[in-house]
């Protein structure tokens, strides 16, 4: 794609989806004011997505169940509800069931308190699609995960389709079932990733045409690489850098131009006095990894821990003017050569590893939000 003659990332595309219902994932999507979906745009990091949508479309879908996984908001509840919605207006005379992982065990947990019976398929006797959002909101319910293994089994084999979203791979949470997770993986497991950096810039000068903003593409990577967010989130960003710029009403006759200048201007204002502490990037990571913040510090080399602390050693180098030494010192006393062996080791994984990138990103997000 070239915008002001400039060529920037041609990998992104965008998938036309029918109005949905949004859902409470945040997203990659553009919604209107009251919320449903209009598109969902992507780039490289998302290319099985196309391919998964392509197939979709085909009257025989090679591939059922179809799994969205990936971290929160990028979309996955907003693209299965879009995807079923098409799917419904080229079978309009079909039943579609909508779910969650969440209501689905609820379900089961009321029928059982009860001493009654769950009869699935006489709900679900007349679906043609069903799709399951959340489905990580089953970790906790064996019993419930059993059932919907029976009713997948149903399903699949009289050639219904089935939708799932999951908060990440179901293949590494090992919450759920082995018999749950066989049945999703027999079908096709697709990771949505939040947009890289290449996209992010993309999406910044998309973005600036449709408010008649002349971007260049050196200011559009300038925001890119500064903020690591989904597409509402730089959205956002871009609404207030144009309102800061412009102000509120556009002025006729003036030149909107946003350059590297307006650019800096605008990282500086918003990084500023928001670089986060050693103690909450260490918080932030134990929260996320689900360990405890005494394990970061501490020898153990579980391997949940050392995914935790290498993590927080990275984003502490990244977010901080911190040395080697002042981070070694806060994660336990460990040497500096250690520190810098352990960003080393990350560096080389996150560019090997989209999960990996992924986990890192939507750290930092919750990083950069409690400093705000």
């Amino acid at each position: 794609m070239a915008v002001n003659g400039v060529s920037v990332n041609t990998d992104v595309f965008a998938i036309g989806l029918p109005w949905a219902p949004s859902a409470h994932d945040g997203s990659s999507t553009e919604t209107t004011p009251s919320g449903a979906v209009r598109r969902f745009l992507g780039g490289p990091e998302n290319r099985l997505v196309r391919t998964a949508v392509e197939a979709l479309d085909h009257p025989h879908p090679p591939w059922n169940p179809v799994v969205f996984y990936g971290p929160t908001a990028t979309g996955k509840s907003h693209l299965a509800a879009g995807l079923l919605a098409r799917w419904k207006q080229s079978h309009p005379d079909s039943q579609v069931v909508t779910t969650t992982g969440a209501d689905f065990s609820r379900t089961i947990t009321t029928a059982a308190r009860r001493g009654e019976p769950v009869d699935f398929m006489s709900i679900w006797q007349s679906v043609d699609a069903l799709l399951i959002d959340n489905l990580h909101e089953l970790a906790n319910f064996p019993s419930a995960q059993e059932l919907l293994v029976l009713r997948l089994d149903e399903l699949i084999a009289s050639d219904r389709l089935v939708l799932a979203t999951c908060v990440g791979n179901p293949l590494e949470n090992f919450s759920l079932s082995r018999r749950l997770v066989s049945r999703l993986s027999s079908g096709l497991l697709v990771p949505v990733e939040p947009p890289s950096a290449a996209t992010r810039q993309a999406l910044a000068l998309h973005f600036a045409m449709q408010h008649q903003v002349d971007m260049t593409a050196a200011a559009a990577k300038q925001l890119a690489e500064a903020f690591s967010t989904n597409l509402p989130e730089l959205q956002g960003m871009l609404l207030e850098l144009f309102a800061r710029e412009f102000g509120s009403t556009p002025q006729l006759g003036k030149m909107r131009r946003i350059d590297s200048l307006a650019a800096r201007r605008f990282i500086s204002v918003k990084v500023t006095g928001r670089t986060p502490s050693l103690q909450a990037i260490s918080s932030a990571a134990a929260r996320y990894y689900q360990v405890k913040i005494t394990d970061l510090r501490g020898p153990s080399r579980r391997q949940s821990i050392v995914a935790a602390r290498d993590a927080a050693i990275f984003l502490a180098r990244k977010l901080t003017k911190s040395s080697f030494a002042a981070i070694g010192k806060h994660f336990g006393g460990r040497d500096h050569t250690t520190i810098m062996h352990s960003i080393q080791k990350l560096e080389t994984r996150r560019k090997r590893e989209a999960s990996t990138q992924s986990a890192l990103d939507e750290l930092e997000r919750l990083i950069q939000r409690q400093t705000q």
